[in-house]
C-alpha cells in the first residue's frame, strides 16, 4: 500500500452491524440506527449501494465501534482490490466491500497504483460524493432512513409503520422527511433528541406533513436539530 498518497482523511466512528468486518479498507455502508446512538455499518456490495468510506480497522466484531475513513471529500483512500487493476484505471464497487476495474454504476475513483490480484490494497483517488440535497430512498416499514448525505426522503405507508433515523454523519447535513402517500401513521424514531423539549419521535399523520432536520454538535457529538415542522406530531419515547 502506498501510504504517501493519503490526503485529507476524514474519520467517522460507527458501530458494526450483524457480522464481523474482517479486513481493513473494505468499503462499508450505513445499515441501521445502532444501539448506542451511532449508526451501524456493514460491508458494502455492488448493486444500489451507497458506501460512505472504508473500514480503518480489521476484525471488529458485531456491536463494537469502528473507525471509517470517509469518502466525503476528495483525496486518497486505501481500498481492497477484487482482482488485478492497472494504475490510473477507473475503479468501481465490487462484491464483499472490494473494488474492481469492471464497470458497475458510477466509478469510485482512479487507482494510483496497480493491484496484483484479489486482496491487494492500493491507494485510490476518490471522486467526492455529492453532499447537496438529493433523493433519499424510503427504506420501507421498520427500515433505517439512510444518513449518508443531505436530501429529501418521501415516505409512503400502507398502514401503521415505523422508521429509524441514525445520527447525522457530517456537520451541516440537512434531511427533509415528508409524508408522500398516507396509508397509515408513519412513526420515525431518531437516535437522540432533536429539540430542547427532548423529543426524539416524529409521527407523520397525513400526506404533506414535513419535517426538516440539520446536523449540529452537542458535547462534541453530532446530533439532529429541528429546523421546521409542518404538520407532524412530535413526542418522546
Amino acid at each position: 500500500m502506498t501510504t504517501g498518497f493519503q490526503l485529507d482523511e476524514g474519520v467517522g466512528n460507527f458501530e458494526t452491524a450483524d457480522t464481523t468486518i474482517s479486513s481493513q479498507y473494505l468499503r462499508v455502508k450505513i445499515s441501521g440506527a445502532g444501539t448506542v446512538g451511532i449508526a451501524t455499518v456493514t460491508v458494502a456490495g455492488v448493486s444500489a449501494e451507497d458506501d460512505i468510506g472504508v473500514a480503518r480497522e480489521r476484525n471488529i466484531v458485531a456491536g463494537n465501534q469502528i473507525g471509517v475513513l470517509l469518502m466525503g471529500k476528495q483525496g486518497t483512500i486505501p481500498m481492497v482490490a477484487a482482482g488485478a487493476i492497472t494504475a490510473r484505471a477507473l475503479v468501481y464497487p465490487a462484491a464483499s466491500g472490494k473494488i474492481s476495474a469492471t464497470a458497475a454504476g458510477a466509478p469510485l475513483g482512479v487507482a494510483l497504483e496497480a493491484a496484483s490480484g484479489d486482496g491487494s490494497v492500493i491507494s485510490v483517488l476518490v471522486f467526492p460524493k455529492a453532499r447537496g440535497p438529493r433523493k433519499i430512498t424510503d427504506p420501507g416499514n421498520a427500515g433505517a432512513i439512510p444518513v449518508t448525505h443531505s436530501g429529501v426522503c418521501s415516505l409512503t405507508s400502507a398502514g401503521a409503520e415505523t422508521r429509524t433515523l441514525a445520527a447525522p454523519t457530517f456537520d451541516g447535513q440537512i434531511i427533509t422527511l415528508a409524508c408522500d402517500v398516507d396509508g397509515g401513521d408513519n412513526v420515525v424514531t431518531a437516535a437522540a433528541a432533536f429539540n430542547q423539549a427532548g423529543n426524539n419521535t416524529i409521527t407523520f399523520n397525513d400526506a404533506g406533513d414535513c419535517v426538516t432536520l440539520i446536523a449540529r454538535r452537542q458535547a462534541g457529538a453530532l446530533k439532529w436539530s429541528l429546523l421546521v415542522n409542518d404538520g407532524a406530531s412530535l413526542s418522546t419515547v
